[in-house]
C-alpha cells in the first residue's frame, strides 16, 4: 500500500465532527483521490477546509486554502482541526484567512491551477463568486469541483 493510500484511509477514518458543518464522506474523498491522482497537480486551490484539505495537501505540490479561522470572535473548529492535524502536509499548504468573497478576488495568483475545489460558504451566490475569480487561472483540462 502506498503512503498516499495510507493517508487517504486515515483521513477517511476521521470522525464526522471533524468539520462542524459536515464532512466529505469516504466515497467522495476516494473519488477526489482517484480523479486528482490522474493529473499532475502543481497548484491547487480550495475554498473552505476540512478532510479534503488534508488529502489535497498530499496530492498537490502547492495547495492554497481560502478559509475562515473564526466566526466573529468564535474560533472555527474545522480550521483548527485541519491546521493541527498530523495528517496535514504543512509544507505544501498556504492558508489565506478571511471570507472568500474578499480574499479570493484579492489573491495574487502567480501560476495556473490544475485543480479547484469550491466548497466555501454554502449559499448563493458564493460558489458563483468564487468561480468568477478562480476560473481565469485554471489550466486547460483542470479539474473544477463545486460543492
Amino acid at each position: 500500500m502506498s503512503e498516499l493510500q495510507t493517508k487517504l484511509e486515515k483521513i477517511c477514518r476521521l470522525p464526522k465532527d471533524f468539520h462542524e458543518a459536515g464532512v466529505m464522506t469516504p466515497p467522495v474523498l476516494e473519488a477526489l483521490h482517484h480523479h486528482a491522482s490522474g493529473v499532475s497537480l502543481r497548484r491547487s486551490v480550495e475554498t473552505g477546509c476540512g478532510k479534503s484539505t488534508l488529502l489535497l495537501s498530499w496530492l498537490s505540490e502547492s495547495h492554497t486554502v481560502f478559509t475562515l479561522d473564526k466566526y466573529g470572535d468564535v474560533p472555527c473548529e474545522s480550521f483548527e482541526n485541519v491546521r493541527d492535524s498530523s495528517l496535514l502536509k504543512q509544507n505544501s499548504v498556504e492558508f489565506v484567512l478571511g471570507p472568500s468573497q474578499r480574499t479570493v478576488p484579492e489573491y495574487p495568483f502567480h501560476s495556473s491551477l490544475q485543480l479547484a475545489l469550491l466548497d466555501g460558504p454554502h449559499g448563493f451566490p458564493f460558489p458563483m463568486l468564487e468561480y468568477y475569480y478562480i476560473y481565469p487561472h485554471l489550466d486547460r483540462g483542470a479539474l473544477l469541483i463545486v460543492d
